[in-house]
């Protein structure tokens, strides 16, 4: 099974090179598609990972009413995710929170989005997998 997480050096400068030929509008619709959708799922991702963090902050300063080992990491944490979200949507201060606000709802949509592509990905390369075996028998 391929590892998805682990990005190779030949992975990174094709997508590297995807985003170039991405940004000229050179790319098919459906890969188009696929980008935006990533980025969107990830944005919303690391909002909800973010609104999660925040929430369990507030409950460690209720309980120990002082900071603890786990509330200093929830908090580095949450600070990092910040930046991550800052960098991925160019926003900051008070649109950050708005973005968080609808985080779930905004996960679960570009979720939803992201998997009807997958099943249209898949059919097309099922597609293209025929034809180059009927190539291959002709």
């Amino acid at each position: 099974m391929t590892d998805y997480q682990t990005p190779s050096t030949k992975n990174i400068n094709g997508i590297r090179k995807l985003f170039e030929l991405y940004e000229k509008g050179q790319v098919s619709e459906l890969t188009a598609r696929v980008l935006n959708v990533a980025f969107e799922f990830e944005v919303s991702r690391i909002a909800l990972d973010l609104q999660t963090a925040k929430k369990k902050l507030v409950e460690y300063e209720k309980i120990h009413n002082k900071s603890t080992v786990e509330w200093a990491l929830l908090s580095q944490t949450a600070g990092e995710l910040r930046n991550r979200l800052e960098y991925l949507s160019g926003l900051s201060g008070e649109d950050i929170e708005k973005l968080t606000v609808h985080a779930k709802r905004d996960f679960n949509k570009a979720n939803k989005v992201l998997h009807s592509l997958n099943v249209e990905m898949d059919k097309r390369l099922a597609e293209i997998k025929k034809m180059r075996e009927k190539q291959r028998t002709a």
